[in-house]
């Protein structure tokens, strides 16, 4: 996929910028391939533009990682000097636990996704459903809980429902904050629980790009597209960037419904740019 420089610009920052807003990053690159006139996914500015995201969301939530590794090494004792764990301790472990059947399930259903293909028609049904997810949580009853009262089973569901995002047109971001909220979580944590994850599912993702550039490394020429992929990277970490500040305002304020109906629409917009394709 060589792209020119406004092109790279364009992909990359879509990229970041999709990343963390709950509308798939994958099914907006499906599209810029088509209207850019690209033959095929490009993975090595896949994986670099995974890198600068990840880097992206660390910068975002840096003041809340410190937080929680400043709450962690403070030792916390009751009144009867017995050892309790803090609240932050308690968001790393629930965060521990959903990391591993995220990972699992992320490989799983991209093997799956793989086999299943990319096409306009699968990615309009999956944003179809993307919407969906971002609707059911609308019609519940919003719930207060906070790590101490979600269980282990909670962080296990948590997690496997991010894996679903293998599939193009679902968003990642979409499925943990609608679950969590579905298990009574209130908003602001589970879009932090949904930010922290984001973390073990970009390395996954990192790592399942190694996977697919080692069969293709002899037949890219990495070197002459250096600008172009700098450009991307740069871009995406200042989309990835912007989208965890957009994610966490609408979040606390107007919540995530402007998605559902993003999602639906791009659906339709798939869906007939498959017929025309057809």
């Amino acid at each position: 996929m060589n792209l020119d420089w406004l092109e790279s610009i364009i992909y990359g920052f879509v990229s970041g910028l999709s990343e963390f807003i709950p509308i798939s990053s994958h099914a907006h690159q499906e599209i810029l391939q088509v209207l850019f006139g690209a033959d095929g996914r490009d993975v090595v500015r896949d994986f670099l533009i995974h890198i600068a995201v990840l880097i992206s969301l660390y910068t975002a939530t840096r003041p809340f990682f410190e937080q929680i590794q400043r709450e962690r090494r403070a030792k916390n004792y009751n009144r009867s000097r017995n050892y309790y764990p803090s609240k932050a301790s308690l968001d790393f472990r629930f965060i521990k636990n959903a990391s591993i059947p995220l990972l699992v399930g992320l490989l799983v259903f991209t093997y799956v996704s793989d086999l299943i293909g990319s096409s306009l028609l699968a990615i309009s049904f999956f944003l179809l459903i993307n919407g969906l997810i971002l609707f059911l949580p609308q019609r519940m009853i919003q719930g207060n809980k906070d790590v101490r009262l979600m269980t282990y089973w909670d962080s296990i569901v948590i997690g496997l429902s991010a894996s679903v995002s293998a599939f193009s047109g679902i968003s990642r971001i979409a499925c943990m904050t609608s679950v969590s909220v579905a298990k009574g979580a209130d908003k602001k944590h589970a879009m932090n629980w949904a930010l922290l994850l984001s973390i073990p599912a970009l390395f996954a993702l990192l790592f399942i790009d190694i996977f697919r550039i080692i069969p293709v490394l002899g037949t890219i020429n990495i070197w002459s597209n250096i600008p172009s992929y700098l450009l991307s990277m740069i871009f995406a970490y200042l989309g990835g960037y912007t989208s965890v500040l957009i994610i966490k305002f609408l979040t606390l304020n107007s919540g995530l419904s402007i998605f559902m109906y993003y999602s639906w629409g791009a659906a339709l917009l798939y869906f007939l740019l498959y017929l025309f394709v057809i």
